[in-house]
C-alpha cells in the first residue's frame, strides 16, 4: 500500500554480500543467480531512491529533519 519507499535500500547490501559470501565458498552457480538478481534488483532501487531525492520526496518518505 506504501508503494516503493527508500528503506528498500537495506536489502542491497546483504543481497550482495550474500552472494560475494556464496563465491568465497565455492557455490559458484548459486552465486550466479544470486548475482543475477542483485545486478537487476541494486540499480533499481538506486535509481528510485535518486528520483525521489531530486523530486524531494526522500526527506519525507524517511522522516528525515526538517531544518
Amino acid at each position: 500500500q506504501a508503494g516503493f519507499t527508500p528503506l528498500w535500500g537495506a536489502f542491497t547490501f546483504p543481497l550482495a554480500a550474500f552472494a560475494s559470501s556464496l563465491f568465497a565458498l565455492g557455490f559458484d552457480v548459486t552465486a550466479t543467480i544470486v548475482l543475477i538478481g542483485a545486478v537487476g534488483l541494486i540499480p533499481f532501487v538506486a535509481f528510485r531512491v535518486l528520483q525521489s531525492w531530486a523530486r524531494g520526496d526522500l526527506a519525507a518518505k524517511t522522516n528525515a529533519a526538517q531544518a
